[in-house]
């Protein structure tokens, strides 16, 4: 209530002392002003209310501007980390589908290796057949012409034999050598996945890091924004109070300067 009737004196004073500066205290606004002590001084409490309203909301903007910096560098040391993990995260998922990619790959090639190991048998199962069918029309030829055709022809069918198991041995091999990456690959596959999912999950939480410190720096700003509206409407708050009080006490001064020259 007491505020309320400084406010309400200042207000006044306001509105009225420059007429009654350049005229006296007397009576060409209607009623004179009477200025009092009492007055004088709840001018003087606002004043130094307005004073600490304004060096308190000046102290606590100062204070978030030196918290500013510090969430700043908070930002981008979270974006920093967050672009590592989020890169491991990407690298793991491409170990992933590289390992994913070989356990397909093994799988086709064991397939072809055993493809070609049918065949190569098939073909060492003729050949077999073939020599043993040219022995017996060896012995059964009756002339040497029968003769060097069949023997001619037991040549190719070892040489078919020999290029069968050649093939044989080099399916089997390949075989082998998909089996051995199929089986590493469908036993690395579930550890690197257990990685990509580690990996995700850290970058998933470094990306929640960086959201809070970006939205800190956000409502930092905001929260300096509006305290330096709240700074200017305290400073011209305080600039009037000052201006009145002075007014003021210049007011009761020339009325008590007056009722001295009052007989």
């Amino acid at each position: 209530m007491k505020a309320n009737k400084g406010l309400f004196i200042i207000c006044l004073l306001i509105f009225c002392v420059g007429t009654l500066w350049s005229s006296g205290i007397s009576g060409q606004v209607g009623e004179p002003v009477e200025y009092t002590a009492e007055g004088l001084a709840e001018a003087y409490e606002y004043m130094n209310d307005a004073a600490s309203a304004y060096f308190n909301i000046e102290a606590a903007l100062e204070k978030l501007r030196v918290t500013l910096p510090k969430l700043e560098k908070e930002e981008r040391v979270a974006h920093t980390r967050f672009g590592k993990l989020a890169q491991a995260a990407l690298d793991a998922q491409a170990r992933v589908d590289a390992e994913r990619d070989e356990f397909w790959s093994a799988n086709s090639d064991w397939k072809a290796a055993e493809h070609r190991r049918i065949l190569a048998q098939d073909k060492i199962n003729a050949a077999e057949s073939r020599i043993e069918y040219c022995y017996r029309k060896l012995d059964d030829a009756r002339n040497s012409q029968m003769w060097n055709y069949w023997q001619e022809q037991l040549t190719k069918a070892k040489k078919e034999l020999a290029d069968g198991r050649s093939e044989l041995t080099r399916a089997k091999q390949d075989k082998a050598r998909a089996n051995n990456r199929f089986r590493r690959a469908q036993k690395n596959l579930p550890v690197l996945k257990y990685q990509r999912d580690q990996a995700v999950k850290m970058a998933d939480g470094a990306e929640r890091i960086y959201n809070r410190a970006v939205q800190a720096v956000t409502d930092m700003n905001a929260e300096i924004a509006a305290a330096e509206i709240e700074e200017a409407a305290a400073k011209e708050k305080y600039d009037a109070a000052i201006a009145a009080y002075i007014a003021y006490k210049a007011g009761l001064a020339a009325q008590q300067g007056q009722e001295g020259q009052n007989p």
